[in-house]
């Protein structure tokens, strides 16, 4: 039995059973499930790949049981809509088997142990289950197969069950007995607690403002409260935009606050109370403003606060002197040019987005799905061609998708968000038409118009309200239970609004369907950036999460992707170019917002925003980002600049750390006792070897450097007399300080960007699965790579090493001498042509001799990901086409990890 297959299966935050499940579905030719119970949750999780298998004939068997009626009758509907499946259920309360089996060919994948099809067994439960493989004339999985085949005989089909099961679950639901609790007093949890806390650390340091940036959903009126409650105010203003957000945010402050008075200052209304829930539009009107002293209120509350820089709020908080400020948003970010953090002195008391709101589990679940639309057109082809948008075609397609994939609790209420006005009305009209009740709503209409339809959505009067963009934000529907996205991505912020327009935890609603109809649009890219949360645009970051999406994703949420819409983001990032100033930009005017000062490169890393890898794949340094972005910064003379360009492009991004702790040394004392060096470096490195200190030495010395182009201007940082090693650019940092910060700010992002990176999972000096240079790979293994001007292409050996290199072109046409996976642990690799077992060294990579180091990339622009390095040669032959050449069978050291192996298969499919 292969040893990579026998595993060890739990949910932990980097890895889902759910995720091993649908890799185990996708590469079956047969699949047997036996679970307890079912839930439509679970089911939901595997549904994409259930309809992939059903289109492609697989077929299954799933047993089920009834155990305390806590299987679904909805799943066995869901379930039972499949041709594929034989779906049966079993009486017997005794019946607790869980397995899932998989063939493939002459063997059987199975995961035995705890977890039944629930999202939370899949997703977070914790859960113990083991994978292992056998063949199919194997005695254990004869006697575990017999047995599933005994207890499906005595079951019944879910067919003819089915109504009476769904009757007497329902009578079951109805019947459960309903106790009344006490009251008990509403305490915040630990995020709120940690942020009262934070929110009392700056009071303490004389700070009178603060922003809380918070999902929406997470609590942010009851972090308010609590705030309020604590410091209690003689009077206090809660600033909204919308009459019924003043009149719930009324509400919860009075679960928390009951030695007050509370009031509504919106319209005609203005109640005479301590503490008042005002809209903006009210408040700017000059009378009612003029009523009001400058320090009425001790406490001012700004919720949804990145308005705050229209003119009606500017109006009224510049009225206004509080002893604090607190304002509220889950979207600082604005795409406009206000300032919210420099309206709040850069005091953020605390922070929590979508990533961290999920494993919290402050929001409801959600299942989101990325399909194609009817038409795989661009918005530009949409734009000319409307009739497109609202043909008979695409309505039905949406509705059979919306059907499909389904909603949580008894009836549909969903938001649809669409291009705009014209597209909104008419797919109203086309739904209602074919008995779907849906109203269109944009910001043409009333806010009477606007609260009229949402309580129609809530009354179950309407299945589906079509919009545009007025829900983005500052909306509270609980009861929404499914989002479709109808329209090209055109920021990551919206993209997440209108998402979460559905997450707020709700009655009967145990997760949110979210339907994305993907075309060909331009920013497509920015689907993966938004769900991953990972804003360093690194293409194969990803295209990786494409492929393993719920292994970055916290709590019991889903995200999938079907095959086509998969191959129309790959080709998207693909394509796109990130290297450009317009990219860097725009999340370098956010950052500096946010900060309230220029960002270092090692706060792009920090702060989860655009790689300093891509910034400086973009320009030789930083200092010619900030020179065109015309900040007023010192300027470089020529020989400052490439001191900076020299470490920028030859040891940044680090993944090795010898010469920059060289450096940081060095900065510090100007000369340095060679021995001392190297204790230092072994203190820091848990890999240190001597070797590679004397290469960095030779790097930074520039002995290494004699003869490269591109390399001419470069000087020589330190120099090496015996044991004693001297900073020979000491003289230009005494010259300037920004040359000094410069360099610090390199050395600082290299240490952190290596330490959470490039020293991970080593293997043979290398981490597995990153990303390296050809340049890198001959850098980290102490190879000359500048003099001469070494070729690494296909295979090469130096020393006691060889290198191999394997490049899948997708554009290419598949040859059958190319190389290629043959299973996680195995690949074929084939030797230049005219070589023959009887040269040295195609003789030596067959006897084992050398230590090989293992490549991989997709396409010849991109960089290698290191696969680690080969255990032993199992096949060398000589093959004879037009040349002779050997083709080999390699074995790796470790087998490749599902998220790589599944990575390689979506990505380079006709490869392996």
């Amino acid at each position: 039995m292969p040893h990579d297959t026998k595993r060890f299966l739990t949910n932990s935050k980097s890895s889902k059973i759910l995720t091993e499940i649908i890799n185990q579905l996708e590469d079956c030719e047969e699949f047997v499930i036996s679970v307890a119970f079912v839930t439509l949750g679970g089911v939901i999780c595997i549904l994409e790949t259930l309809r992939q298998l059903n289109a492609q004939g697989v077929k299954g068997k799933i047993l089920t049981g009834c155990y305390l009626n806590f299987t679904e009758p909805k799943a066995l509907e869901k379930l039972m809509e499949f041709d594929n499946i034989e779906l049966k259920v079993l009486s017997d309360d005794n019946f607790h088997a869980k397995g899932f089996f998989f063939r493939n060919k002459d063997s059987w994948r199975i995961i035995l142990g705890s977890s039944n099809l629930t999202q939370s067994a899949l997703t977070v439960n914790n859960e113990w289950n083991l994978l292992f493989e056998t063949s199919n004339n194997d005695s254990i999985t004869e006697q575990i197969l017999a047995e599933f085949d005994y207890l499906f005989a005595k079951a019944k089909y879910a067919r003819d069950i089915i109504q009476q099961y769904s009757q007497i679950y329902q009578q079951i639901s109805s019947n459960i007995l309903t106790y009344t609790f006490i009251e008990t007093k509403i305490s915040p949890n630990k995020v709120q607690q940690d942020a009262l806390e934070n929110l009392d650390r700056l009071r303490q340091q004389g700070k009178n403002k603060s922003l809380i940036i918070s999902a929406t959903g997470t609590g942010k009126t009851f972090l308010s409260a609590f705030d309020v409650a604590k410091v209690k105010p003689k009077r206090c203003l809660f600033i909204v935009h919308r009459t019924n957000i003043a009149i719930k945010a009324k509400e919860t402050f009075e679960k928390v606050i009951k030695d007050k008075t509370l009031g509504l200052c919106t319209g005609e209304v203005k109640d005479p109370a301590d503490y008042l829930f005002a809209t903006v539009q009210t408040l700017k009107n000059p009378q009612t403003l003029a009523s009001f002293e400058t320090n009425e209120f001790d406490y001012i509350i700004v919720d949804e606060v990145h308005h705050a820089e229209a003119q009606s709020y500017k109006k009224v908080l510049s009225h206004f002197k509080p002893k604090f400020l607190l304002g509220m948003t889950a979207t600082p970010e604005r795409s406009d040019n206000a300032d919210i953090f420099k309206l709040f002195d850069y005091n953020i008391a605390y922070e929590i987005r979508l990533h961290q709101a999920l494993e919290y589990n402050f929001l409801c679940p959600f299942h989101y799905f990325a399909i194609e639309d009817f038409y795989l057109e661009s918005e530009q082809v949409f734009a000319k061609n409307f009739s497109k948008l609202i043909s008979d075609q695409r309505v039905e397609h949406i509705i059979d998708k919306a059907n499909f994939y389904g909603y949580s609790g008894k009836s549909r209420s969903a938001l649809m968000f669409v291009s705009n006005v014209d597209e909104a009305l008419q797919l109203a009209t086309k739904l209602s038409q074919r008995g779907i009740k849906a109203k269109a709503l944009s910001s043409q209409d009333s806010e009477r118009v606007r609260q009229e339809t949402i309580g129609e959505l809530e009354s179950g009067l309407l299945e589906i309200i079509v919009t545009v963009d007025i829900f983005n934000e500052g909306i509270d529907i609980p009861c929404v239970n499914q989002v479709i996205l109808l329209r090209p991505t055109q920021s990551a912020i919206v993209y997440i609004q209108q998402l979460g327009r559905g997450l707020r935890k709700y009655k009967s609603k145990d997760f949110v369907v979210i339907l994305d109809f993907i075309a060909n649009y331009n920013n497509n890219f920015l689907i993966p950036v938004a769900l991953s949360g990972d804003n360093s645009y690194d293409k194969d970051e990803l295209k990786k999460f494409v492929v393993s999406p719920n292994n970055y994703l916290a709590g019991e949420s889903t995200i999938t992707f079907s095959n086509i819409a998969k191959e129309i983001i790959y080709k998207n990032i693909q394509r796109t170019n990130f290297l450009q100033l317009k990219n860097i930009k725009k999340d370098y005017v956010q950052l500096k917002k946010e900060l309230g000062r220029i960002p270092r490169l090692v706060d792009f890393h920090e702060y989860n925003f655009i790689s300093p890898e891509v910034i400086l794949s973009t320009k030789d340094t930083y200092h010619d980002i900030l020179l065109a972005f015309k900040e007023g910064v010192a300027s470089l003379n020529q020989r400052h600049y490439n001191i900076i360009k020299f470490i920028s492009k030859e040891f940044t991004p680090a993944k090795r750390l010898y010469e920059i702790l060289i450096l940081e040394e060095l900065l510090k004392s100007k000369t340095i006792n060679k021995a001392y060096l190297e204790a230092v470096l072994r203190d820091s490195l848990d890999d240190f070897d001597i070797i590679s200190f004397a290469n960095a030495l030779e790097h930074l010395s520039l002995k290494i450097f004699t003869v490269n182009a591109g390399r001419a201007d470069y000087e020589p940082l330190i120099s090496v007399d015996g044991q004693e090693i001297g900073l020979l650019i000491s003289d230009v940092i005494d010259e300037s300080r920004f040359l000094y910060e410069q360099i610090k700010d390199l050395i600082e992002y290299n240490k952190v960007v290596y330490f959470q990176k490039y020293s991970l999972n080593k293997s043979h000096g290398l981490s597995l699965y990153a990303k390296y240079s050809k340049k890198e790979i001959a850098h980290l293994l102490n190879q000359d790579y500048a003099n001469g001007g070494v070729n690494l292409a296909g295979y090469r050996s130096f020393e006691d090493k060889v290198l191999l290199f394997m490049t899948f072109d997708e554009n290419k046409k598949f040859d059958i001498y190319d190389n290629k996976f043959l299973s996680k642990q195995t690949f074929s690799y084939y030797s230049k042509k005219g070589k023959t077992l009887g040269d040295r060294l195609e003789k030596a990579l067959s006897q084992n001799q050398y230590k090989s180091y293992v490549f991989a990339r997709v396409n010849k622009d991109n960089s290698y990901i290191y696969l680690g390095i080969v255990a032993k040669c199992i096949v060398a032959k000589e093959i004879i086409a037009e040349k002779k050449f050997v083709e080999y069978i390699f074995e790796l050291e470790k087998p490749l990890t599902n998220e790589i192996w599944h990575y390689f298969k979506a990505v380079y499919k006709t490869k392996i």
